[in-house]
């Protein structure tokens, strides 16, 4: 589900879903409001529609865990 594209940039992008920030596949980011959004934590939410502050919710630490992993740095302390 991660795979890297043709330019070789991140596979994949933050997005608010749920009350927190959450990792998805950067294909899935134009999905419909409505439409479930699968996160790299494994958990599915739907999408909602956005604003300026969601950007501002917390962290999923699952997801940052796994996006650290992928992109190869070592955990937050």
């Amino acid at each position: 589900m991660y795979a890297a594209n043709e330019q070789g940039s991140r596979p994949f992008v933050w997005f608010p879903l749920a009350g927190q920030r959450h990792v998805i596949d950067q294909r899935d980011r134009n999905v419909p409001v409505g439409a479930p959004m699968r996160c790299l934590c494994d958990s599915t939410h739907p999408r909602g529609a956005e604003g300026k502050r969601e950007w501002l919710w917390p962290t999923c630490e699952r997801c940052w865990e796994e996006a650290s992993r992928i992109v190869g740095v070592r955990r937050r302390q």
